[in-house]
């Protein structure tokens, strides 16, 4: 993390005890793990990996890390169940629920998750972006402004595949 930041220990922020998480219908659901890169970690974004029960891999962003801010934050590091809804802003995606203090953080594609206040952008206000991997946007080439950005490629490419591997039924997600 940038500067005398530091993320929160991996403590269970969605769910609390040992249960597996159920499905509406009372079943156990799938499972992704995302683990968070901490030395790639700045004002340009938090990027992670993302491994779901199947196999399926990518990369993700979200904003850097400022205490679970609303709309200026990453999600805290815990254990969520994440659920397909229509979000008012992009249409049918899954949303992931329990997020300690904030509402409709969703998982949707974007390329850049930086610190606004510092200069870079962000097309996240809280959510998680999945990518095919990560590049550094050069300054004036869209959708980096003045500053060379990092951030992901094919967003919207690995959102239809996770969503091609995940279907639309609950899933798990645990942020380490």
């Amino acid at each position: 993390m940038a500067g005398d930041e530091t993320a929160p220990e991996a403590v269970p922020a969605g769910l609390t005890g040992e249960e597996a998480p159920m499905d509406a219908a009372g079943k156990n659901n799938r499972t992704v793990t995302l683990t968070r890169r901490h030395a790639d970690s700045d004002d340009q974004g938090t990027v992670g990996d993302w491994v779901s029960d199947s196999g399926f891999k990518c990369v993700t962003i979200e904003l850097p890390w400022r205490d679970n801010e609303n709309d200026m934050s990453c999600v805290p590091p815990g254990i969520y169940t994440c659920h397909w809804f229509e979000s008012p802003k992009h249409g049918f995606c899954f949303q992931i629920m329990g997020v300690p203090g904030r509402t409709f953080v969703e998982i949707h594609s974007a390329n850049l998750a930086g610190d606004v206040a510092k200069g870079y952008v962000s097309q996240l206000k809280g959510c998680c972006a999945l990518g095919e991997e990560i590049a550094v946007f050069k300054a004036g080439t869209p959708p980096a402004d003045s500053l060379d950005q990092m951030g992901v490629t094919n967003s919207r490419g690995m959102i239809q595949a996770m969503q091609t591997d995940m279907g639309t039924d609950d899933f798990t997600l645990t942020i380490q």
